[in-house]
């Protein structure tokens, strides 16, 4: 049996009441909340089997009256809007589950769906879910390889944020996504500033925004500084690798506890140390140096004087 959050734990009560009673808007809302659980901390696999489920019920020729039924007299006549607010809502969700399964081609599929859907529509959340599709195309681009894609994303996902005002977390992907891009057409001035302003926004209020996407970005920023051989940086991003994976571990243990033994956190203490150990020995030889150039200055010193003083003596 699954060791449960006290979110999953929550959401899982409510799905088996809901079961019960066949309220299906709540219940495909409850699936959404325990598919995307699943998938960041649990078996993915499991994730989407239940998004299949789900799946099935909001692309059910039934749904309509069901939802119809279940939902207040007052807002009945806005069941079209909830229906397909549903199916968007599910496509979302393969998104996200076949992003987090590394299965690209299935999200991208599934985002020309939700593309599709889009077409025309003009509810009340139609920004949010323009910006909601234009990030997950930067996403899925940069991972099929198709880098000025991402980029293209990004850049209009930064103009719809300047419009809407929206959250760190946006801000902080995008500028991962096109620092990632740009680092892969190889402009590394400007992929490095990209990186370094989302690093930025971690460690101004973003800690908690997306702990998988602070782990890839502070993998990149430790092999970029590796590459330059900056032992400082690199230790600078191990620590923070420890803690992003110290927040990570909290999540794990309560889903797939064996996920807890892919952190490697002996190890990169281990290359902390070694660094620092470097980084010492680096320090003292340049101790060392400037000691013996301040005592070879002396000298020279003391000689030139000696020699000037012996010219007047004779």
């Amino acid at each position: 049996s699954i060791r449960c959050s006290p979110e999953y734990k929550y959401f899982l009560k409510a799905y088996e009441k809901i079961e019960q009673t066949k309220n299906y808007s709540q219940m495909v809302y409850v699936m959404d909340r325990l598919i995307h659980l699943q998938s960041d901390w649990g078996n993915k696999e499991k994730a989407l089997d239940l998004q299949n489920r789900r799946h099935a019920i909001v692309s059910s020729q039934g749904y309509f009256e069901e939802v119809k039924k279940s939902t207040r007299k007052a807002i009945q006549g806005n069941t079209e809007y909830l229906v397909r607010s549903d199916l968007m809502s599910s496509y979302q969700s393969y998104i996200y589950c076949y992003l987090k399964l590394k299965r690209y081609d299935s999200a991208n599929y599934y985002l020309e769906k939700l593309n599709y859907e889009l077409t025309n529509y003009t509810e009340i959340d139609s920004s949010w879910q323009t910006i909601w599709v234009t990030e997950a195309t930067m996403e899925i681009q940069y991972y099929l390889g198709n880098y000025n894609k991402s980029i293209e994303a990004s850049d209009s996902l930064q103009n719809q944020i300047n419009k809407n005002k929206l959250g760190l977390g946006q801000e902080k992907n995008l500028r991962l996504f096109k620092g990632l891009s740009l680092l892969k057409l190889d402009n590394h001035k400007e992929g490095l500033q990209q990186l370094l302003l989302a690093d930025s926004i971690f460690d101004s209020n973003g800690r908690n925004i997306y702990p998988h996407y602070n782990r890839l970005l502070f993998e990149k920023l430790y092999d970029y500084y590796t590459t330059t051989g900056e032992s400082e940086k690199q230790i600078e991003y191990l620590d923070k690798i420890i803690v992003v994976d110290s927040l990570m571990k909290v999540n794990y243990q309560y889903f797939e506890p064996e996920h807890i033994r892919l952190f490697e956190t002996p190890k990169l203490l281990e290359a902390k140390e070694t660094l620092i150990t470097g980084l010492q020995n680096k320090n003292e030889k340049s101790n060392r140096i400037i000691r013996w150039a301040v005592a070879a200055l002396i000298v020279s010193l003391f000689l030139i004087f000696y020699y000037f003083n012996r010219q007047v003596v004779y």
